[in-house]
């Protein structure tokens, strides 16, 4: 079915009096990375998790974030001793490159996660985030159950917290963030950018949205507030304007998601989104914008999921510049996931981990 989302997705952006143009560039290469993926193939400790966002700490760490996670051991195919929490982290030094050194509270036989809830019937989940002056900005969703739900999708993100750690390079078991609380009309932090003065988000308006849409609306913060913690968010309007009235968001694309990721790309100008139309899809898109807010170009497919079986399902794909080595690379993350029982993914560990994809573009020839 998500395919066929994708397809009518397509169709719809392919009509229209004023489309905009497609990414300058072209697809050369598009293939999986086995080798990346195989440094969070492990059988103890964190045996697995999805979201993975990562932040770059530095120009020699960067921080990864997950959210459900399990932590346990795998014995003969299978889930042995296990736990599922609801976040957990890793570091991975880049220069050298190293495996990741996974993060999470209390202990291997009674994990906690590393994000802690302000009460017992919430959980979080990371968002996106970034360094400034030294400090970390992280937005956070708020979630809670929802027993209405279909299979794995048994819950409700409604709220966001934006965190303020002010010492991010200490062990993210020690952190004592300073939590801001974020308007409710948005969900939050499914991307953001630091460009220039500002810091930029990337989130989907609250409230009721047409069939087969997921707009992402930017909003934008001075860094000289953030860092003073009291950021004054705008949003870009219709007539390319600023405001502070979040209720007046234009849309800046559609086919969004609630994880993706907007980075820059070595030989190329301008940002570069990275997604799944409408999250669930087995296509990963690119859309090209000259400036962190636009006008963003057609998405443009770079890379298509291999077909599983019925019960599982692909998301979350998002890029990760620090890792790319050379100009018009692409490392992209995406996450599986079974709509079954947790029972399946006790007999299906090799399912819930990130999996690696590289994108190579070239500019246009043509």
């Amino acid at each position: 079915m998500p395919g066929v989302y994708g397809s009518l997705l397509w169709l719809v952006a392919s009509i229209g009096p004023a489309a905009p143009p497609l990414p300058p560039c072209e697809v050369v290469e598009a293939k999986p990375r086995p080798d990346l993926a195989a440094a969070f193939a492990r059988t103890e400790g964190w045996t697995g998790a999805d979201g993975a966002y990562s932040i770059p700490l530095n120009e020699r760490r960067t921080l990864w974030l997950f959210g459900d996670t399990w932590i346990g051991r795998i014995e003969n195919g299978r889930r042995v001793a296990s736990r599922l929490i609801n976040n957990s982290g890793a570091w991975q030094d880049l220069s050298p490159p190293s495996p990741p050194r996974f993060f999470w509270r209390g202990t291997a036989n009674e994990p906690a996660a590393l994000l802690p809830a302000s009460t017992s019937d919430t959980w979080l989940w990371p968002g996106d985030g970034a360094v400034v002056q030294g400090k970390l900005f992280l937005f956070v969703h708020v979630v809670r159950r929802q027993p209405k739900g279909p299979p794995a999708f048994q819950f409700d993100w409604f709220a966001d917290e934006l965190w303020c750690i002010d010492e991010p390079t200490e062990e993210p078991t020690k952190w004592s963030p300073r939590r801001l609380p974020l308007d409710p009309r948005w969900r939050w932090g499914v991307a953001c950018r630091v460009s220039g003065e500002h810091l930029f988000v990337y989130s989907l308006p609250n409230g009721p949205r047409r069939p087969l849409e997921a707009p992402v609306v930017v909003g934008r913060t001075w860094l000289t507030d953030l860092v003073r913690g009291q950021p004054v968010w705008e949003t870009l309007a219709e007539g390319d304007r600023w405001t502070t009235d979040l209720d007046a968001a234009q849309p800046i694309f559609r086919d969004g998601a609630s994880e993706m990721s907007v980075q820059q790309v070595r030989g190329f100008d301008g940002f570069w989104a990275v997604y799944m139309p409408l999250g669930i899809s087995r296509d990963i898109v690119v859309r090209h914008a000259p400036t962190p807010a636009g006008p963003w170009s057609q998405p443009l497919k770079v890379y298509r999921c291999p077909k599983e079986e019925k019960d599982l399902f692909v998301y979350a794909a998002k890029g990760h510049a620090e890792l790319s080595e050379k100009d018009g690379q692409i490392i992209i993350t995406y996450c599986r996931n079974l709509a079954a029982s947790l029972g399946e993914h006790v007999k299906r560990p090799d399912v819930y981990r990130p999996q690696f994809v590289e994108v190579q573009l070239q500019p246009k020839t043509r």
